[in-house]
């Protein structure tokens, strides 16, 4: 056993070792952040505790926090140890709280877990001397490719994945309610539209950061800036950023709330003078009050980045919860409001108000219980106006090519607007009920596991550790295009019954239900490519690449738009055809040039996955269609059907994926059932457990590490 004393570094050489035997400690691999074992420097404290052939912890910890992973190399068949290079500050693997395993909840690299074993130091029995050479290798390099560190390390995944799982999953629901207020209070009128424009113009900001943009240039950088800098020179640079970029949100919306009527004009150039008088009369008050959530919603893609970077995913997760339950009692409490005014014995200015400061209010809500945690964290965050920090100028320069993607979803959502705003009374707002829907099989499944990938895959792609990258994307995206295929495959079953329930009521009438559930098919069958495409931008984004998301967002929306004019006839169902077809092709794209930029990443296995994933689905379809047999079809109250429907197909599914023995799913059912229990029956988790393999669903021999593009 390797002894210190206190205050004094250990040479990677001692006195017992000069046979060429020497001590190796290593990071235990199914905790290291990308699933692979690292070795690094014996410990600078004393009174380690030793177990043989086993796991022992570090007792004293200061000292440990300024240690880092060594860098490391082969030569021959065993590896080397370089000097140790000082560590930036200890919570570069997890957050800091109680001493657990690294990786988890609550860890730190304090917890660094350490096995001594007795070795050659070289094949040539050399010892140490060739460690001041290599003083200058990449740090925290893998240095072996283990089949079950790969496994520990997507375990660790899923795990990842079903910790914001509850939060994520009530949040959609809270949203499903949001969106049935609205469609009782103000149904598909022109003030729906008028609404559905003005809430818009802020929220396709926050949209983009559910999509990735803002969050995935930010965790990357600090994820990045954290592992590469002193905690104090971090602490610097992440205030320096949220204090710039406060600034220039609060900015923008008073520029915004300044600028209401001619924005308000350029979404209504395909109307009639009267018709554009009337809407006008309406937007423009209602965009003074909603540009402000500009600001809002940019503190809290700020705060959720933090966040994010420190691994705590659960917090930003809940926060829409209230956000949702604020407006949706504000549109039940309106409903009377509208009713009067369309009687005419009502103020317009009154209802204008009760919308726009009510659905504001939801956005605060959303907003403030982030600012605590944000601020308690292990960022210290402080007043910092420095807008030529370093770290703010290289937000810049990887914002400079999200801002082109905000743009360019800008210009194309500017064209679609136009389009349904120029049709029938109420398109816009039958526009915007469909996409709620058909977004809620991505936000729940695809968001979840898309903000576990992100932090692993930025920290794989800093570790230049390809294997992992690989492993964690292919995981992924099986589990990910398996349950949301089989979802839009539902939605085709269910569209009329699920339209009819939630959203039939109030001022929502029968004929706004065929529209609308015709709209939600024609986007379901682009829901599949939707997610796909938004994973892969995060996978670009996790590898501080966002020129190549620009050019491929640029070619998604310039062909949505060229469709939305050549197709639509100005109907809602027509414009979500356009929208459906311009993200299967930029889905099919953005996969080819990812891969071309990893090497490797599409192999047999994923074409493998693809075609499971079919007889999945197709086996949802048929299961969903047996309560429209006799005799169940004799059930004819909608609910019920709706309910009989959705049940039949999902254990439809179920039984094909275990059948098929589709990989990835057992382990995210497990760990979801463990996180929110009554929604996920423990049958399926046995079923599962059962019939899929135990082994990782990436295959392929192990790679040399490598961090180029």
């Amino acid at each position: 056993m390797t002894t210190t004393v206190p205050g004094q570094a250990a040479s990677p050489r001692t006195d017992g070792q000069a046979a060429g035997r020497r001590t190796r400690t290593w990071v235990h691999a199914k905790d290291s952040p990308t699933g692979c074992r690292y070795l690094v420097p014996p410990p600078l404290v004393a009174g380690v505790d030793w177990v043989p052939s086993g796991l022992v912890r570090f007792a004293g910890r200061e000292r440990a926090d300024r240690q880092r992973v060594a860098s490391v190399t082969h030569t021959g068949a065993s590896p080397v140890v370089s000097p140790p290079i000082p560590m930036p500050h200890p919570e570069m693997i997890g957050p800091v709280g109680v001493p657990g395993e690294i990786g988890s909840e609550g860890a730190s690299m304090n917890d660094v877990i350490l096995v001594e074993d007795d070795g050659p130091a070289f094949s040539d029995g050399s010892g140490g001397n060739q460690d001041a050479a290599r003083a200058n290798e990449p740090v925290g390099v893998p240095v072996e490719d283990d089949p079950e560190m790969v496994a520990a390390g997507e375990k660790d995944l899923v795990r990842a994945a079903a910790n914001p799982a509850l939060g994520t999953v009530l949040s959609r629901v809270t949203g499903v309610l949001r969106w049935g207020a609205m469609a009782y209070a103000l149904g598909r009128t022109g003030l729906a539209d008028a609404y559905g424009i003005a809430n818009n113009t802020p929220n396709i900001i926050y949209e983009l950061v559910v999509g990735g943009v803002l969050s995935s240039t930010l965790v990357p950088l600090f994820v990045n800036t954290r592992r590469r800098t002193r905690r104090g020179e971090f602490d610097d640079g992440a205030s320096a950023i949220i204090t710039v970029s406060s600034l220039a949100l609060l900015v923008l919306s008073v520029v915004g709330v300044l600028a209401a009527p001619w924005v308000a004009k350029a979404y209504t150039l395909g109307l009639e003078p009267g018709a554009r008088a009337a809407q006008l009369e309406l937007t423009v008050p209602l965009m003074r009050l909603f540009l402000p959530q500009i600001f809002l919603y940019g503190i809290v893609s700020l705060a959720t980045a933090v966040l994010h970077s420190q691994h705590k995913l659960s917090i930003p997760a809940y926060t829409p919860i209230a956000n949702n339950l604020v407006v949706t009692v504000m549109f039940v409490a309106a409903r009377p409001l509208v009713q009067r005014v369309s009687e005419g014995s009502g103020s317009l200015n009154a209802l204008l108000l009760v919308l726009g400061i009510g659905t504001t209010l939801g956005v605060v809500a959303q907003a403030l219980p982030l600012i605590p945690p944000m601020r308690d964290g292990v960022v210290r965050l402080r007043w910092n106006l420095a807008p030529t920090h370093p770290v703010v100028k290289r937000l810049i320069r990887l914002s400079g090519w999200t801002m082109g993607y905000v743009v360019a979803n800008q210009v194309s959502l500017y064209v679609v607007t136009n389009l349904a705003n120029s049709g029938p009374e109420g398109t816009v707002a039958t526009y915007q009920y469909a996409f709620a829907f058909f977004q809620l099989p991505h936000g729940l499944i695809a968001v979840s596991l898309m903000t576990a990938v992100l932090p692993r895959l930025a920290t794989s792609f800093v570790d230049g550790d390809l294997t992992s990258y690989r492993a964690n994307f292919r995981e992924g995206l099986n589990v990910l295009f398996t349950v949301v295929l089989a979802a839009a495959a539902g939605y085709v079953v269910v569209a009329q019954l699920l339209i009819q329930v939630v959203f039939q009521r109030g001022a929502f009438s029968a004929s706004g239900t065929d529209e609308t559930a015709r709209t939600l098919i024609a986007f379901a069958v682009g829901l599949p490519a939707f997610s796909t495409y938004l994973y892969a931008i995060r996978a670009f984004h996790a590898r501080q690449n966002t020129r190549t998301p620009f050019w491929i967002n640029v070619g998604e929306n310039g062909l949505n738009i060229v469709l939305a004019v050549l197709l639509t006839t100005r109907t809602a169902s027509g414009l979500a055809v356009a929208f459906s077809g311009a993200y299967l092709i930029a889905a099919v794209i953005s996969v080819l040039v990812l891969n071309f930029q990893v090497r490797d990443l599409l192999d047999r296995s994923l074409f493998t996955m693809m075609g499971k994933a079919t007889v999945a689905a197709v086996a949802t379809v048929a299961g969903a269609l047996i309560p429209t047999l006799p005799p169940l079809s004799a059930l004819d109250w909608a609910p019920a059907q709706l309910i009989l429907r959705v049940v039949f197909g999902a254990v439809a599914f179920v039984l094909a994926v275990a059948l098929l023995r589709i990989e990835g799913l057992d382990r995210y059912v497990s760990v979801l059932r463990r996180k929110i229990g009554p929604f996920v029956p423990s049958a399926v988790e046995r079923l599962l457990a059962r019939t899929t393999p135990s082994t990782p669903g990436a295959s392929g021999k192990p790679d040399q590490p490598d961090g180029t593009a």
